[in-house]
């Protein structure tokens, strides 16, 4: 723990988690891992453990509605609610990028409607939308 320094708590618990995530892959395999499935490994743990966090901090903020992309709109629950790029605002966005690869990369939309007086979450897989929503959606998007 001493090699650990002058970090976060969090900080630390990532480390754990990464640790832990190593040892149960080398468990597996009975025997150590090449570098290169190390670093996918590392890389997938801290990636989650970030997004729960944000996901965490969100949903105490009070976003707490799934939305869904669309390609006109944002679908919210069952689709019951329509929200147009008119009626929402993005109010913060956070970016999980791979290590390994830039490509592989999630956002996270933290979103506000004032007119439905709704907050929600949009997760969105690098470029999953980019071709399939409207010209409006995707300025909207990346207005932030």
């Amino acid at each position: 723990d001493k090699a650990f320094g002058r970090i976060s708590s969090s900080q630390r618990n990532k480390i754990y988690l990464v640790r832990e995530a190593i040892m149960k892959l080398e468990s597996q395999l009975g025997k150590l891992i090449p570098i290169e499935e190390l670093i996918k490994a590392i890389e997938g743990k801290l990636n989650e453990v970030e997004f729960e966090d944000a996901l965490t901090k969100l949903k105490k903020e009070g976003y707490t509605q799934e939305l869904t992309m669309k390609p006109q709109f944002l679908e919210c629950g069952d689709g019951k609610l329509l929200i147009h790029p008119s009626e929402f605002h993005v109010d913060k966005v956070f970016r999980f990028e791979g290590f390994t690869n830039p490509d592989d990369e999630s956002i996270l939309y933290a979103i506000t409607s004032p007119k439905y007086n709704l907050k929600g979450l949009l997760v969105e897989a690098y470029g999953m939308y980019a071709d399939s929503i409207s010209k409006e959606m995707m300025l909207k998007l990346r207005e932030h």
